[in-house]
C-alpha cells in the first residue's frame, strides 16, 4: 500500500516547484516521484530510495533518483515515528538543476 503526495520544492533564489511522490505506507523501498512543473531539475520522474539514521525515533530522509538511479535531490527527515512531516529541508545537485539553485532546498508537503 501506498500514498502520493504533492510537495513543492524552493531554493534560496526563491524559486519553486512541484512534485509528485508515491511512498509506500510503511517504511520501505518501492515508491516514486514525478516533476509536476518542468524545467526546474533535469530528470523528470525516477524511484525514491529511503533511508535512516535507525534511531528510535525512525526518521527517515528520502533521496529522489534519476532514471539511472543516482541521487541528485534529498528531503531531510521527510518521514518520523509520527509519519510524513509537513515541511523541511534537503539538497539537489548541480548535475541535476536547471533554473533552480544548486545546494540547499526547502520543501513543503501541499497535500
Amino acid at each position: 500500500m501506498s500514498t502520493k503526495h504533492i510537495y513543492e520544492i524552493g531554493d534560496s533564489d526563491g524559486n519553486s516547484f512541484k512534485i509528485s511522490i508515491v511512498v509506500p505506507f510503511i517504511h520501505s523501498s518501492g515508491g516514486s516521484w514525478r516533476a509536476i512543473d518542468k524545467g526546474f531539475i533535469r530528470y523528470i520522474s525516477g524511484k525514491t530510495n529511503p533511508w535512516g539514521n535507525n534511531t528510535w525515533n525512525n526518521d527517515q530522509n528520502l533521496q529522489l533518483l534519476s532514471s539511472d538511479e543516482t541521487s541528485g535531490m534529498q528531503l531531510d527527515i521527510y518521514r518520523d515515528a509520527f509519519g510524513l512531516n509537513d515541511e523541511g529541508t534537503g539538497e539537489v545537485v548541480q548535475p541535476w538543476v536547471l533554473s533552480l539553485k544548486p545546494g540547499k532546498i526547502t520543501w513543503n508537503l501541499l497535500e
